[in-house]
């Protein structure tokens, strides 16, 4: 599979044209530009662009609305409640993130709970624009049943990201970005998509048995076993159970039985944020962070290998890819070459090889 390349600035200027032209409101196509570009800059492409198409999918058949009408309501000091209008998730989760910093500057902490929601995407978006504040922030998100339940045949819970990201004296934030699942379901779809085989061990068939074909492949196993589903559960509880919101095989799948773009998801999210000094000055935490990931970066390796801090692979990759242009596939492109002809826009330059 050959690969094109573009710039960042061209991507997401493709993508916000894409969702104007098919009548996305501004603040939504500049939110749903932001996640999928950052996604592909920090190489989590089954995150990225490759997403626009279903996106556009479920904006044009109903299952997303192009203009919501975001209705927040403080419920507490430091509490709040999004209701998204079945939005686009990253439109949600910017709005939610955003409340939540101006209420844990006064408050110290906030948590806001999002419902009536859609995919909400790459979720390292919403916590690095907090951390980058100087704010400790934690965001959450139900998905579709993707699991395999531990010791199960089947599924109950999605593959249910967590994100921590925190502030520290370099440029970059740290931050955990994870699904509790070995791998996202989207990978399976961006196998099909690019004919590739999946990686052993962790997908499984319909009867719960391992498979590395993208089309048989109907379930993800947890990370970690038993502890992956556990943290699953968690976040469930704190998404749905927390909000009073559909759970489990209660939600509207994004892909295979029973999904349908025409079908608002309904799925929900939880955000939390805090201020990094409610302890110590802020610029002492910096420091303190910073010393902890120099510190285990300069740890022994092995041979060949380096010791590096969670998210320091993604932090290398933007700035490759920052300096080469991000790479496409070509299945992606083709499918953006589509879009391109559908709405009328031009395609992002492809940038000449390094």
């Amino acid at each position: 599979m050959t690969m094109k390349r573009a710039s960042e600035e061209g991507l997401k200027r493709f993508v916000q044209e894409v969702l104007a032209s098919s009548g996305v409101d501004p603040y939504s196509c500049d939110a749903v530009s932001q996640s999928l570009v950052h996604a592909n800059l920090r190489g989590i492409d089954t995150h990225g662009v490759r997403l626009l198409p279903l996106y556009v999918d479920y904006a044009e058949k109903g299952g997303v609305n192009k203009r919501p009408q975001f209705r927040l309501e403080r419920t507490f000091p430091s509490c709040c409640y999004l209701d998204a209008d079945n939005g686009f998730g990253a439109a949600a989760g910017f709005r939610a993130i955003d409340e939540c910093m101006k209420i844990a500057e006064e408050q110290g902490v906030a948590i806001a709970s999002v419902i009536n929601s859609s995919h909400s995407g790459f979720m390292a978006a919403f916590t690095l624009r907090a951390a980058a504040k100087g704010f400790i922030a934690f965001s959450f998100t139900n998905t579709g049943p993707v699991m395999l339940s531990h010791n199960g045949k089947n599924e109950y819970f999605g593959s249910n990201p967590i994100c921590f990201a925190a502030p520290r004296e370099e440029g970059d934030p740290f931050c955990v970005d994870m699904a509790t699942t070995a791998r996202t379901f989207n990978s399976v779809q961006l196998a099909k998509l690019t004919g590739s085989k999946l990686d052993e061990g962790y997908y499984a068939d319909d009867q719960g048995e391992m498979t590395t074909d993208p089309w048989k492949a109907q379930y993800v196993l947890p990370s970690g076993g038993h502890k992956g589903f556990a943290l699953s559960a968690m976040v469930e509880i704190l998404c749905t159970a927390l909000s009073g919101t559909a759970f489990g095989p209660h939600t509207v799948p994004m892909y295979g039985q029973g999904s349908d773009p025409a079908n608002k998801r309904q799925i929900s999210q939880t955000y939390i944020v805090c201020r990094a000094d409610f302890c110590i000055p802020l610029h002492q935490f910096r420091q303190s962070l910073q010393q902890m990931s120099d510190e285990v970066r300069s740890r022994p390796a092995k041979e060949g290998e380096r010791v590096m801090m969670p998210g320091d692979p993604e932090i290398h990759l933007t700035e490759q890819r920052r300096k080469e242009g991000i790479p496409v596939n070509d299945a992606v492109w083709a499918n953006l070459e589509k879009l391109a002809d559908q709405y009328s826009v031009s395609l992002p330059d492809i940038l000449p090889e390094q």
